[in-house]
């Protein structure tokens, strides 16, 4: 790759450590929920990380298990045709694989159509699943049972400026 400075979250160790969340309460049998984008370099870093802990525990992932069916990438609208389809494709998911015990979203929008699938089929968090998402969730109905990744923006953006002052001072060097 091109060298360049970088601030970001560490995603694979993020996702890997969450993971490890469900993994630690007895859950095996957890669906990955994923907006698929082969450029999409924070989602693909946190599915490697949700896979990893897998591997590390040399536990047995079910790729079946998976649902990456978005049509749109937009938070769960009541109304809109392409997120009723993402909708009625995820509970036809959920219905399909009762093992499953919780979710790992990559992304906090993928909750709000999960928690409108569960209420649409009459299940609820934490009574019949666990959910675990990246970003955090506004205050709502799903805000205190959902596990999340909390990222710092305001941190990252300060850490991003102070990089910037050094490189403008040291232009060779790179730092990650």
């Amino acid at each position: 790759g091109i060298p360049s400075h970088l601030v970001t979250t560490d995603n694979v160790n993020a996702a890997k450590r969450l993971c490890n969340r469900l993994l630690d309460n007895g859950h095996t049998d957890i669906s990955l929920m994923a907006i698929t984008d082969p450029e999409a370099t924070t989602t693909l870093d946190r599915i490697e990380g949700f896979y990893e802990a897998f591997q590390d525990r040399g536990l047995p992932f079910d790729r079946n298990l998976s649902f990456t069916r978005f049509d749109s990438v937009l938070p769960y609208t009541p109304g809109d045709s392409q997120c009723l389809k993402v909708l009625d494709n995820m509970m036809t998911h959920i219905c399909a694989h009762p093992e499953v015990t919780a979710f790992f979203a990559t992304e906090y929008k993928i909750v709000t159509y999960l928690y409108e699938a569960l209420d649409r089929l009459g299940k609820k968090v934490p009574d019949d699943y666990s959910v675990v998402c990246f970003d955090s969730p506004p205050v709502s109905r799903y805000s205190v049972q959902t596990e999340h990744v909390l990222q710092r923006e305001d941190k990252l953006g300060i850490m991003a400026a102070q990089l910037m002052l050094e490189v403008m001072e040291k232009p060779t060097s790179i730092q990650k």
